[in-house]
């Protein structure tokens, strides 16, 4: 059995088989793209000030496994609002 690789060009033939937007491709991937950084960008910047800061890493990695645990409660919201936002 083999896994089937989905590249670029086939998902585009297969939306416009089936007359499907392809904007809401690239929609779609600058909405992923936004809420990645959300995630990411803060965590890693809690944890490196942490740590600069005190010199514990476990204290940075505390610090920041709760504000990651913040961000991913309110992400839904966010993903809506950035979803009105690039329409």
């Amino acid at each position: 059995m083999s896994i089937q690789q989905i590249s670029a060009g086939r998902m585009m033939r297969r939306a416009r088989q089936n007359n499907v937007d392809p904007s809401i491709f690239v929609k779609g991937a600058w909405v992923s793209t936004i809420l990645a950084l959300i995630i990411v960008l803060p965590l890693a910047g809690v944890i490196l000030a942490v740590n600069s800061l005190t010199g514990n890493i476990i204290l940075a990695a505390v610090a920041g496994f709760a504000l990651h645990a913040v961000t991913l409660a309110f992400i839904g919201r966010i993903s809506d609002i950035l979803t009105a936002v690039v329409e």
